[in-house]
């Protein structure tokens, strides 16, 4: 029964889930453009 209801709950909580993880991943995309562009600059203000 405790299977049953943890399944239920990974029912439930599927799609806000789902959200969550597309948030994340646009998020740790930003992120990257964002730290490759500072480390781009900062390359470019060694020279």
């Amino acid at each position: 029964s405790m299977i049953a209801k943890m399944v239920g709950k990974m029912r439930k909580g599927l799609h806000p889930q789902m959200q969550w993880i597309s948030y994340v991943t646009q998020s740790g995309r930003l992120m990257n453009i964002m730290m490759t562009k500072i480390s781009h600059t900062g390359k470019v203000h060694r020279r």
